[in-house]
């Protein structure tokens, strides 16, 4: 799917969000959330790190609603960027890969 749209009730407040992309591969779901931004000047991994920072919270709550929809799956979450080829895989337990 893409540009997939949920709501669900988390911890008492409607959550609405939309996932840019997400698949099964094997026994995993991946959520894939495309960013226009690049690197520039900056080092590419500390780009991405930054990156990761800022956006895992949200992965994680994609992640969070996904599992409800499909427990059967563990869910895998990556960053695209596609104005530069580049591709980040987050660790959503805390932590970046």
């Amino acid at each position: 799917r893409h540009e997939y749209a949920l709501s669900a009730d988390v911890d008492g407040e409607l959550v609405n969000i939309i996932i840019d992309r997400t698949f099964v591969e094997g026994s995993d779901r991946w959520i894939i959330d495309y960013k226009t931004s690049v690197p520039g000047a900056m080092d590419r991994q500390d780009f991405y790190r930054q990156q990761a920072d800022m956006y895992a919270p949200q992965l994680q709550r994609y992640a969070q609603l996904m599992g409800r929809l499909d427990p059967h799956h563990s869910c895998r979450c990556a960053l695209y960027f596609p104005a530069c080829d580049g591709w980040y895989e987050l660790d959503i337990s805390g932590g970046e890969q």
